[in-house]
């Protein structure tokens, strides 16, 4: 493949690197800043969040980049070599230099080949004549002459990739993003399949790659999808939740759990809420005294006549609510809410919490009349 100038290679390279500035700031991988290349008449500059770096001996008349992403800069080449985030690639080809495509982790573009060797972030990882480099997910490769997370050698022997969360593991080691984690079994490692970023061996849990040394493992379980417990405490994440008994504690779902004497939102108390009598509503909590949005009692409102219509709206005895709001001057006794979200009582019709029209004239005070196609018959 030879490379050759075009009239428009200044512009387009321009066009790209205006499109990828846009991008700039975002965190695409969780591992680290998004980066692009900057074509300008005088060289290529490699951009990294404020930093600017001149790519050396690269030609703007011939440089292109060989795998577009709105994340990273990645690989690139002109006429005399070939780049990986702004640097030279010693002895790559560029005639021959293919970037794989990575169904896993498509927002990497880690791993190439020339005629001669397997890269992986910019780094020679093996001889093509010693066999395929098989992509792994998520960002893990294999080789018969070793393992590779990126430009990262790992141990070979028994090597596999557990789950999505950015665990693997070999004969001797747990790696998480490529990275050892130390003092972990690996013989007994096994990820968590309901939140694949924890894991435990016989001894620990791990999350996010991380010793939990606070956690007691033997008695461990993910009640949800951040939420656990062992014997003696519940965690938020790897933050300890005072005040609640793990021995009875139950998950309620969308933020909610109780135990037998407290109901908890998220990782506070609710001050007053009654564990026996509280459940859930399709949009709100209530309990036998009173109605919840996430972890505010809402005031004013009869829990014992309160119920949900649909679409946010809720009413009581009294009063129609959107959200917990009330709706000023609406009835409750005639209000219901179309399949299409809106709402109309015998007088007014509402989108959202705004009334909008009215059925009479007598009754509009300057509101427009409603559309029975729209709001429905009294």
């Amino acid at each position: 493949m030879l490379f050759r100038p075009t009239s428009l290679a200044l512009a387009a390279g321009l066009l790209f690197a205006a499109s990828a500035a846009r991008v700039s700031a975002m965190v695409c991988s969780g591992e680290r800043d998004s980066t692009f290349y900057q074509i300008e008449p005088g060289g290529v500059i490699h951009v990294n969040g404020i930093r600017r770096t001149r790519v050396v001996g690269a030609d703007p008349a011939y440089f292109r980049v060989l795998a577009p992403s709105q994340c990273f800069a990645g690989y690139a080449a002109d006429k005399n070599g070939v780049y990986y985030e702004g640097v030279k690639i010693a002895g790559a080809d560029p005639q021959s230099f293919t970037p794989l495509n990575d169904n896993y982790a498509p927002h990497l573009e880690w791993y190439a080949m020339d005629r001669e060797r397997w890269y992986g972030a910019g780094a020679p990882l093996a001889s093509r004549r010693g066999g395929e480099l098989r992509i792994l997910n998520p960002g893990y490769a294999i080789h018969p002459e070793g393992a590779f997370y990126g430009s990262r050698r790992l141990e070979r022997d028994d090597f596999e990739v557990m789950g999505l969360g950015g665990y693997a593991r070999s004969r001797s080691h747990v790696y998480f993003r490529g990275q050892m984690i130390a003092g972990v079994d690996a013989r007994s490692f096994r990820f968590y399949p309901e939140n694949p970023a924890y894991g435990r061996d016989k001894d620990h849990v791990v999350m996010d790659g991380k010793v939990q040394q606070q956690i007691d493992a033997a008695s461990f379980m993910l009640l949800t999808g951040g939420v656990g417990k062992d014997r003696n405490h519940l965690y938020w994440g790897p933050d300890l939740v005072p005040g609640v008994d793990p021995a009875t504690v139950v998950w309620m779902g969308r933020g909610y759990w109780k135990d037998d004497k407290s109901v908890f939102f998220s990782r506070g108390k609710i001050e007053g809420a009654d564990p026996q009598s509280f459940r859930l509503l399709k949009s709100h909590a209530i309990d036998k005294r009173r109605v919840y949005h996430h972890e505010q009692a809402l005031v004013g409102i009869d829990a014992s006549s309160f119920q949900e219509i649909g679409f946010g709206y809720a009413r009581d005895r009294t009063r129609v609510y959107h959200y917990g709001r009330p709706l000023e001057g609406a009835d409750s006794e005639s209000f219901s809410v179309r399949i299409d979200g809106r709402g109309h009582d015998k007088s007014y019709g509402y989108e959202y919490s705004k009334r909008v029209c009215a059925w009479t004239a007598k009754d509009g005070g300057g509101l427009p009349l409603c559309d029975p196609a729209r709001y429905g018959r009294r």
